[in-house]
């Protein structure tokens, strides 16, 4: 995201990705904030430091995984599941925004994208538990925590991993538009989103 967005930032966390499959997390950041470890100030410690299988693995996936090329492909990627959920759920009337950032992206099934967490609160999760089962159902599984449905990406994804996303969408929004047209009589006025 540094890259993204141009930030330079005074400390940078990775984490699980950077080891391609095994325990592994870095830190790094400017000569002023990492000169606390060089000189004694603070001890950095952890249980897989300067491990041969971890660095190796970090080394791989820097150098040969996660090329530019593969950064750009899961961009296109993202792109593509987010425009063809967003195209299935509003040719039914179904509200919803989304985002992509490399290999993240997400659907959030609410008509007004969000600016603070307040918002964020206010989404209701229904449709967003549905679509994790219906994902899950179609052999796409996401993480169980509903409002933003995120997904993760890695270079072994195919268009056709991309399609099957999004023909889960819009099979999700084909079932629930009859409930949806009928959301006042069923929840009341104003209870959902």
């Amino acid at each position: 995201m540094t890259a993204l967005y141009g930030v330079q930032p005074d400390m940078v966390c990775l984490a699980k990705a950077l080891g391609g499959g095994v325990p592994c997390g870095a830190i790094g950041g400017t000569a002023e904030v990492m000169a606390a470890i060089t000189d004694g100030r603070y001890d950095q410690v952890g249980t897989f430091n300067g491990n041969p299988l971890t660095m190796a693995a970090a080394r791989a996936v820097l150098t040969e995984v996660l090329t530019p090329e593969s950064y750009v492909r899961a961009e296109q990627l993202g792109r593509q599941m987010l425009e063809g959920s967003l195209a299935a759920l509003h040719d039914q009337g179904q509200p919803a925004y989304g985002a992509v950032y490399g290999f993240k992206g997400s659907v959030v099934f609410h008509g007004t994208p969000c600016t603070n967490y307040r918002e964020f609160l206010e989404i209701d999760l229904a449709i967003s538990h549905c679509h994790f089962l219906y994902q899950h159902n179609g052999g796409v599984f996401l993480p169980p925590w509903g409002k933003s449905e995120s997904w993760t990406l890695c270079v072994s994804h195919s268009d056709a991993d991309g399609e099957r996303y999004v023909d889960n969408v819009a099979r999700l929004a084909r079932d629930v538009a009859p409930i949806l047209d009928r959301r006042s009589d069923i929840f009341g006025e104003g209870q959902y989103n």
